[in-house]
């Protein structure tokens, strides 16, 4: 890859081919040189991390009736939204 497309590959993945505050201090992180259970460990802890955001996201939406345990145990119905169609 040129550095051309790796630029162009960059614009399209943020906008206005900036990073924004967070994607710079994830960055920051990972500049570091660890060693691969250094990583593992970490990529564990983004892992947790990322889960609690989901769950919360998902009691947010029981609690306010967007969302219902039927809904996610039914295979049938697409969790992402009530117009999707397949």
């Amino acid at each position: 890859m040129t550095t051309a497309t790796a630029t162009i590959r960059e614009r399209r993945s943020f906008p206005n081919g900036n990073f924004n505050n967070a994607q710079m201090e994830v960055l920051k992180i990972f500049n570091n040189d660890f060693t691969d259970d250094q990583l593992s460990r970490l990529r564990m802890v983004l892992v947790k991390f990322l889960n609690e955001m989901v769950q919360e996201e998902i009691t947010r939406k029981l609690s306010a009736g967007e969302l219902s345990l039927e809904s996610i145990q039914n295979p049938e119905m697409h969790y992402r939204s009530k117009t999707a169609t397949v």
